[in-house]
């Protein structure tokens, strides 16, 4: 019983002062550097996540120990956008309205049907718990609730539609294009490709994995390429492979840095002397800090357009999520904003910024006097024969891509999504065996004239120790992900992962049409462990 309380009473501690920052004001005109508006953010996101699915009734604790729910299916609550509840409380409906203060909950259940449910129901018990929650909190696919009354809690599951829901159980089978890996370890791998779309609180509707090791290769995929006609989703379908695509303009970066046509110390203001006049700090930001992220620019994502809509909220607004940016929009986004994370090069300071590498984009251009797209067919696709490889730079061509979605239940696409939005920064469109063989040549040094170029790209600062995550570095458009070397990558219709293991001459690339996907950096480390046993 104490299991419960504990998880939401030391989550809830840690994340309350943070809460509390919320009441406050976004810095404008000024340096946003506080660690509690960042865990402000973090708690906004995952209290957000009560709302992304309903929820059924699983445990009940108090002081006497715990207590399994028989029906769990029979108690379920939603929590909606609109600050509504539905509940279903055993042959009872209701209905109800929430607040959220933090992980602060209040619900006031309101009209009941009253119909007669059986002896042994606990309808009449879930609407008093309900009614007498204090605080919750979303973690994965559980849901921790604390009561008022003394040492009570409940814990209820995420209802997740997965595609096996949408599409049948045949919609698991696996697709096989290729494999010659030991059957042991195809099994395990089998079990972990099928789990990124019938398991978790993120599951795809499809997804594909490519391994290629020196003693063999596997490449499967399982799920469907779209929940209404429900085809399997083709392992070797192209697929954006969003902030991946930072890697390929640091690449060049360095490659212009070798020619001698640029250093990665020059300021910002060198080489885009207008815009960088308009950025805060913007006379002191570097190259280097754009590519590392020590740089301090905000990220024009959650930035207002002139509408009053963030970029990010095309997830759910068409308008949004189809609108067309250039560049320098993006960039003047943030600087009409005002907002910087912090100065700098500021010891300690690290924040992902996708503005920065929409001007390292800019920079490649006016270097070289091409554009971005140019140079990316002349120094990344064309020098290892990538011709399904390219720059989507607006909407894509009806059929060119699987579906894509933002998140379960699937009902709402975003395979519409205009690439301008990420530009240098995410809007590269590949295809699993060619980004396998653009993370082996960039790992391997084929892309550049010095061997010691590499060694520049995989130094770090030292605010980019664990910015991920434990036992990850980000670097220069890089990350060390427990020795596993890539990125990863997430547009609003796809995520993508893998990477590169040197001492094992191992690649590894995953994705899943869905932007909010089982598919991260967090189960990278695990997927190579399985393959590593191979010599």
């Amino acid at each position: 019983m104490r299991i419960y309380l504990l998880v939401i009473s030391i989550i809830a501690s840690l994340f309350l002062t943070a809460c509390d920052a919320t009441t406050r004001p976004d810095p404008v005109g000024e340096t946003a550097t506080s660690e509690d508006a960042a865990a402000a953010a973090e708690v906004r996101a995952m209290v957000a996540g009560v709302m992304s699915n309903p929820w059924i009734w699983t445990t009940y604790s108090d002081k006497d120990g715990n207590i399994a729910v028989e029906t769990p299916a029979s108690y379920m609550v939603t929590f909606k956008d609109d600050g509504t509840v539905d509940i279903k409380a055993d042959c009872n409906n209701a209905f109800g309205t929430f607040t959220l203060d933090g992980v602060k909950v209040d619900i006031k259940v309101g009209p009941t049907t009253l119909m007669a449910c059986p002896n042994d129901s606990r309808g009449e018990q879930f609407l008093q718990h309900l009614s007498d929650a204090s605080q919750l909190l979303p973690l994965g696919d559980k849901l921790y609730i604390t009561l008022k009354t003394e040492e009570s809690s409940m814990v209820l599951d995420a209802v997740v539609t997965t595609v096996a829901d949408l599409c049948g159980e045949q919609a698991l089978a696996i697709n096989t294009v290729e494999d010659t890996l030991a059957p042991e370890i195809s099994a395990t791998l089998d079990e972990g490709l099928v789990s990124l779309v019938k398991s978790g609180s993120q599951p795809g509707p499809g997804a594909s994995m490519l391994v290629i090791t020196p003693h063999g290769r596997y490449f499967k995929s399982t799920g469907v390429s779209d929940v209404t006609g429900c085809e399997p989703l083709p392992a070797d379908s192209p697929f954006q492979i969003g902030s991946n695509t930072k890697l390929m303009t640091a690449v060049m970066l360095f490659q212009l840095q070798e020619e001698g046509l640029l250093s990665t110390t020059d300021p910002l203001h060198k080489w885009l002397p207008e815009l960088a006049a308009q950025l805060p700090y913007g006379d002191r930001i570097t190259i280097d800090m754009m590519m590392t992220h020590t740089s301090g620019l905000h990220d024009y994502f959650d930035v207002p357009t002139a509408d009053g809509k963030t970029i990010e909220t095309g997830a759910t607004d068409k308008a949004m999520l189809t609108l067309h940016f250039t560049p320098e929009e993006l960039v003047m986004l943030v600087a009409a904003s005002g907002l910087s994370e912090f100065e700098p090069g500021a010891e300690g300071g690290w924040k992902y910024s996708n503005t920065g590498y929409i001007l390292l984009g800019l920079i490649i251009e006016k270097a070289t006097g091409k554009t971005y797209a140019e140079n990316l067919n002349t120094r990344i696709f064309k020098p290892l024969g990538l011709k399904q490889t390219y720059l989507q730079t607006g909407q894509p061509e009806a059929g060119a891509l699987p579906q894509a979605y933002f998140k379960t239940p699937f009902d709402f696409t975003t395979g519409e999504w205009n690439a301008s939005q990420g530009w240098s920064a995410g809007a590269v469109v590949s295809t699993p065996e060619e980004f396998a063989a653009f993370l082996k040549a960039v790992f391997t040094g084929e892309y550049f004239k010095q061997p010691t170029t590499l060694d520049l790209m995989k130094k770090h600062a030292a605010a980019g120790v664990d910015a991920i995550g434990p036992g990850t570095v980000y670097a220069h458009g890089m990350l060390d992900n427990h020795g596993v070397l890539g990125h990863g990558g997430q547009t609003l219709g796809f995520q993508s992962d893998g990477g590169y293991l040197p001492d094992k001459d191992v690649t590894i690339v995953m994705w899943s049409n869905v932007a909010e996907s089982n598919v991260s950096r967090t189960i990278v480390p695990a997927m190579f462990s399985v393959v590593a046993g191979t010599d």
